[in-house]
Order: structure tokens, then C-alpha cells, then sequence
């Protein structure tokens, strides 16, 4: 078997550390890691405690980017999962 061959895009995204599209290149644990920072927040109005609901956190544009490549809408519910 051959080893990969790496694409000619590849090497220059590794070379200055860009994607295509100007935005800074990132590898799946920085990515991964990156997403770990979206909060769900449980949130109340003053004088209301009864009144509680969920908050969840603006993606960043980079946070954006990773759900619309995965064809994901994080405003969903369904993208939501709620543990104790």
C-alpha cells in the first residue's frame, strides 16, 4: 500500500495555518474543545423563581460554522440535551 498523498491544500493550510477562506485553521480537539464552551444556563426573572427557563449560550462564528457544516441548527431543540 502507498502512504496518503497529501493535498496541495492541505500543505498550505498546514503552511500558514489557514483554511481557504482566511479563517484560522483548527484541529478536531481544539474544534471539540472549542464547542465545550457552549453553555446551557437555567435562568429565572427577578422576583419570579417560578419563571424558569433555559439560556443557551451565541455560538461564536467559528461554533456557527462547525454546526453548518454538520448540517445542524443549535437553536433546535432536538440539538439540546439537558442532563441533571
Amino acid at each position: 500500500m502507498e502512504p496518503a498523498r497529501v493535498s496541495e491544500s492541505a500543505k498550505a493550510k498546514a503552511a500558514d495555518k489557514r483554511t481557504p477562506d482566511g479563517r484560522p485553521a483548527h484541529s478536531l480537539t481544539m474544534l471539540l474543545a472549542d464547542l465545550g464552551t457552549l453553555t446551557l444556563n437555567h435562568a429565572s426573572l427577578p422576583g419570579r423563581p417560578d419563571s424558569r427557563f433555559l439560556l443557551a449560550s451565541e455560538p461564536t462564528r467559528l461554533q456557527a460554522r462547525a454546526f453548518e457544516l454538520l448540517g445542524m441548527d443549535p437553536d433546535r431543540d432536538d440539538c439540546i440535551s439537558v442532563t441533571a
